[in-house]
């Protein structure tokens, strides 16, 4: 049972979009999470210092349903806007069948963005699946 509290399981999955393509991946720690969400939203906050934003208008529109939940991040799936993408892909790609291909920061940072993105999704929900089978 303490395994299936302790992050960094592995487990090989196929690439849907890459035929005999796959990547072993590892769930991670809170802590890693939460540091790759901090990362993400000090990013954020970078992005927008210096624009006249009404606050309480753009809150108000969430509230009221009138904003696309995609453009708010607002959904249940992993969010490239909740997570520092690059920092959860370094920590949960263990390995890939790219022969003659390191799994290595750079080489990471090369791949097609479909792929990285479904790389960060499986990444995020195993991690969150370790969470939610705790409280179950």
């Amino acid at each position: 049972r303490l395994s299936s509290m302790i992050a960094g399981q592995q487990k090989r999955l196929a690439v849907p979009h890459e035929e005999g393509a796959e990547f072993i991946l590892r769930s991670l720690g809170h802590k890693l999470l939460r540091d790759a969400q901090q990362k993400q939203i000090r990013t954020a906050m970078d992005e927008v210092k210096g624009i006249d934003i009404d606050f309480a208008a753009l809150q108000e529109a969430v509230k009221a349903g009138d904003l696309d939940k995609s453009v708010t991040g607002g959904n249940d799936g992993a969010s490239e806007y909740t997570y520092d993408m690059d920092m959860v892909l370094e920590a949960g790609i263990v390995g890939w069948s790219y022969e003659g291909v390191e799994v290595t920061p750079a080489n990471i940072s090369l791949l097609d963005p479909e792929t990285a993105k479904w790389a960060f999704e499986a990444i995020v929900d195993m991690s969150r699946r370790k969470v939610a089978e705790r409280k179950a």
